[in-house]
Protein backbone atom coordinates (compact mmCIF):
# COMPACT_ATOMS: atom_id res chain seq x y z
CA UNK A 1 0.00 0.00 0.00
CA UNK A 2 2.91 2.47 0.85
CA UNK A 3 3.85 1.75 -3.12
CA UNK A 4 0.23 3.48 -4.27
CA UNK A 5 0.44 6.01 -1.78
CA UNK A 6 3.87 7.05 -2.74
CA UNK A 7 3.16 6.99 -6.58
CA UNK A 8 -0.44 8.78 -5.97
CA UNK A 9 1.55 11.97 -4.53
CA UNK A 10 3.57 11.87 -7.86
CA UNK A 11 1.08 11.46 -9.82
CA UNK A 12 -0.64 14.18 -8.59
CA UNK A 13 2.98 16.47 -8.30
CA UNK A 14 3.00 16.01 -12.35
CA UNK A 15 -0.65 16.51 -12.74
CA UNK A 16 -0.04 20.18 -10.50
CA UNK A 17 2.65 20.75 -13.50
CA UNK A 18 -0.36 21.26 -16.27
CA UNK A 19 -3.38 23.24 -16.17
CA UNK A 20 -4.97 20.72 -18.57
CA UNK A 21 -4.90 18.13 -16.31
CA UNK A 22 -6.15 18.60 -12.97
CA UNK A 23 -5.90 15.85 -10.36
CA UNK A 24 -6.55 15.80 -6.42
CA UNK A 25 -4.99 13.04 -4.48
CA UNK A 26 -8.34 10.90 -4.37
CA UNK A 27 -8.18 11.28 -8.07
CA UNK A 28 -4.25 10.55 -8.12
CA UNK A 29 -4.70 7.35 -5.76
CA UNK A 30 -6.92 5.76 -8.04
CA UNK A 31 -4.76 6.53 -11.18
CA UNK A 32 -1.86 4.87 -9.04
CA UNK A 33 -3.81 2.14 -8.27
CA UNK A 34 -4.78 1.95 -11.90
CA UNK A 35 -1.89 1.77 -13.31
CA UNK A 36 0.23 -0.66 -11.00
CA UNK A 37 -2.91 -2.93 -11.57
CA UNK A 38 -3.09 -2.57 -15.14
CA UNK A 39 1.42 -3.29 -14.96
CA UNK A 40 1.78 0.40 -16.36
CA UNK A 41 3.41 2.08 -13.88
CA UNK A 42 7.49 1.63 -13.44
CA UNK A 43 9.07 3.19 -10.14
CA UNK A 44 12.46 3.83 -9.41
CA UNK A 45 13.61 4.11 -5.27
CA UNK A 46 16.36 6.16 -4.18
CA UNK A 47 18.35 5.51 -0.92
CA UNK A 48 18.12 8.76 1.25
CA UNK A 49 21.02 9.76 3.36
CA UNK A 50 18.79 8.76 6.37
CA UNK A 51 18.84 5.26 5.27
CA UNK A 52 15.15 5.24 4.14
CA UNK A 53 14.10 4.47 0.50
CA UNK A 54 12.45 7.00 -1.48
CA UNK A 55 9.82 6.76 -4.40
CA UNK A 56 12.52 8.68 -6.38
CA UNK A 57 11.01 8.84 -9.91
CA UNK A 58 8.02 6.93 -12.09
CA UNK A 59 7.41 6.43 -15.64
CA UNK A 60 4.35 5.66 -17.13
CA UNK A 61 3.42 3.72 -20.57
CA UNK A 62 -0.19 3.68 -20.82
CA UNK A 63 -0.24 3.45 -24.59
CA UNK A 64 1.05 0.18 -26.39
CA UNK A 65 0.67 -1.24 -29.69
CA UNK A 66 2.28 -4.56 -31.02
CA UNK A 67 4.92 -2.43 -32.44
CA UNK A 68 5.11 0.61 -30.46
CA UNK A 69 4.88 1.91 -26.25
CA UNK A 70 4.54 4.61 -25.83
CA UNK A 71 5.78 6.70 -22.31
CA UNK A 72 2.96 9.41 -21.42
CA UNK A 73 4.67 10.30 -18.00
CA UNK A 74 7.72 10.58 -16.32
CA UNK A 75 8.24 12.54 -12.89
CA UNK A 76 10.85 13.23 -10.52
CA UNK A 77 10.48 13.78 -6.88
CA UNK A 78 11.74 17.34 -6.28
CA UNK A 79 14.14 15.76 -3.35
CA UNK A 80 15.81 13.63 -5.88
CA UNK A 81 16.21 15.46 -8.98
CA UNK A 82 19.75 16.37 -10.62
CA UNK A 83 20.65 12.40 -9.58
CA UNK A 84 19.94 10.62 -12.82
CA UNK A 85 17.07 8.49 -11.52
CA UNK A 86 15.11 9.26 -14.28
CA UNK A 87 17.17 9.00 -16.61
CA UNK A 88 18.11 5.07 -15.26
CA UNK A 89 14.78 4.71 -15.21
CA UNK A 90 13.61 6.05 -18.58
CA UNK A 91 16.52 3.89 -19.94
CA UNK A 92 15.05 0.67 -18.12
CA UNK A 93 12.04 0.99 -19.42
CA UNK A 94 12.91 1.07 -22.69
CA UNK A 95 15.37 -1.81 -22.40
CA UNK A 96 12.15 -3.48 -21.20
CA UNK A 97 10.12 -2.41 -24.35
CA UNK A 98 12.35 -3.21 -27.04
CA UNK A 99 14.58 -5.97 -26.05
CA UNK A 100 12.12 -7.93 -23.49
CA UNK A 101 8.92 -7.43 -24.84
CA UNK A 102 9.86 -7.05 -28.73
CA UNK A 103 8.73 -3.71 -29.65
CA UNK A 104 10.61 -1.57 -32.20
CA UNK A 105 9.80 1.65 -31.10
CA UNK A 106 9.10 3.55 -28.16
CA UNK A 107 7.85 7.07 -28.21
CA UNK A 108 6.60 9.57 -25.37
CA UNK A 109 5.16 12.78 -25.18
CA UNK A 110 7.13 15.95 -23.39
CA UNK A 111 6.09 19.75 -23.66
CA UNK A 112 8.22 21.84 -26.00
CA UNK A 113 9.77 23.50 -23.07
CA UNK A 114 10.42 21.11 -20.55
CA UNK A 115 14.18 21.82 -20.51
CA UNK A 116 15.58 18.88 -17.68
CA UNK A 117 12.94 16.48 -19.39
CA UNK A 118 14.46 16.48 -23.08
CA UNK A 119 18.03 16.57 -21.29
CA UNK A 120 16.90 13.38 -20.23
CA UNK A 121 15.85 11.62 -23.48
CA UNK A 122 18.60 13.13 -25.24
CA UNK A 123 20.69 11.28 -22.43
CA UNK A 124 18.80 8.11 -23.23
CA UNK A 125 18.71 8.21 -26.82
CA UNK A 126 15.75 9.68 -28.09
CA UNK A 127 15.75 11.71 -30.88
CA UNK A 128 13.54 14.77 -32.45
CA UNK A 129 13.18 16.57 -29.51
CA UNK A 130 13.88 20.44 -29.22
CA UNK A 131 12.67 20.93 -32.35
CA UNK A 132 15.57 19.45 -34.10
CA UNK A 133 14.61 16.69 -36.66
CA UNK A 134 15.52 13.48 -37.19
CA UNK A 135 14.35 10.99 -39.70
CA UNK A 136 11.16 9.42 -38.94
CA UNK A 137 10.45 11.06 -36.13
CA UNK A 138 6.88 13.08 -36.49
CA UNK A 139 6.69 16.41 -34.38
CA UNK A 140 2.81 16.18 -32.72
CA UNK A 141 0.55 19.15 -31.25
CA UNK A 142 -1.95 17.08 -28.84
CA UNK A 143 -5.52 19.10 -28.67
CA UNK A 144 -8.43 19.04 -26.58
CA UNK A 145 -12.50 19.07 -27.66
CA UNK A 146 -14.45 22.20 -27.64
CA UNK A 147 -17.30 21.64 -23.94
CA UNK A 148 -15.45 18.46 -22.42
CA UNK A 149 -14.47 18.01 -19.15
CA UNK A 150 -10.73 18.25 -18.45
CA UNK A 151 -8.89 14.98 -16.53
CA UNK A 152 -7.25 12.27 -17.07
CA UNK A 153 -7.93 9.61 -19.76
Amino acid sequence: MADVEAAAVLCKEFADDSVYFPLELPGALKEARELIRNRQLWVYYMAMPDGRQELASIVACTRTSENVAAITKVYTNPMCRSRGCAERLVRRVCEFWLKEAGRQFVVLFVAHENEPAEKVYNHVGFEGLRGRTAEGVEDWLEIGFSGTVRGHW
